[in-house]
């Protein structure tokens, strides 16, 4: 077989994954920012009425469990992530397959997704780079690209809020972050889909490079 349908076959066999992984994302972010939450009501209950909670090490209790389990929110993030990340270097090598070269080689795009401040647009031009200047999946990409990276934040900047800022913006902040979330999950579900299904429509179309 080819390493051209190689590419295409991997990437058609990793959208699942990634597609799965964009949910365990969203379900990581939005355990670790109800959890938050509820830390941070605690702790306002704590400071309201210090005489009505537990003593000693059972006060703990409750907030190490909470804090706890927020952290641990985080292994479906980055399980979700480690899927998306294999999926994009599939599409990538799928994209240079059909002519469309990245601004970076593949090795070094993939890369970028572990380097701060880089990873703020290096990783999506990975993927956007895969198809042409006029496909109309640019689109879905740069709208899941722009609305994750506002996900990514929401929970640590309403936990924030809770403890430190104005409590009438609370319930008001955890509905937009929780919205924001939502969006980002049905946003990424498509995009990684057009970008394969584009892909898949085109595969006909890239040379075959039969391995020596």
């Amino acid at each position: 077989m080819s390493r051209t349908r190689n590419a295409f076959l991997a990437e058609q066999r990793f959208v699942r994954w990634a597609r799965v992984g964009v949910l365990a994302i969203t379900v990581g972010f939005i355990g670790n920012l109800l959890l938050l939450d509820a830390l941070a009501r605690v702790f306002h209950d704590r400071v309201d009425h210090p005489d009505a909670g537990p003593r000693g090490l059972d006060a703990l209790t409750k907030p190490l469990a909470l804090a706890g389990g927020a952290l641990a929110m985080y292994l479906f993030v980055v399980a979700g992530f480690v899927a998306i990340v294999v999926w994009s270097y599939f599409a990538a090598r799928s994209g240079a397959a059909l002519g469309y070269r990245g601004r970076r080689s593949i090795d070094l795009s993939m890369a970028s997704w572990a380097i701060p401040i880089i990873n703020f647009w290096w990783p999506y031009e990975v993927i956007v780079d895969s198809l042409p200047r006029d496909a109309r999946g640019r689109r879905w990409v740069l709208a899941w690209w722009v609305v994750w990276q506002v996900a990514l934040y929401a929970a640590p900047l309403h936990f924030l809020n809770a403890l430190f800022g104005w409590r009438a913006l609370d319930a008001p902040f955890l509905i937009a972050s929780l919205v924001v979330l939502v969006a980002s999950a049905a946003l990424g579900w498509i995009a990684l889909g057009v970008v394969t299904g584009w892909h898949t429509a085109h595969a006909a179309d890239a040379p075959e490079i039969v391995p020596a």
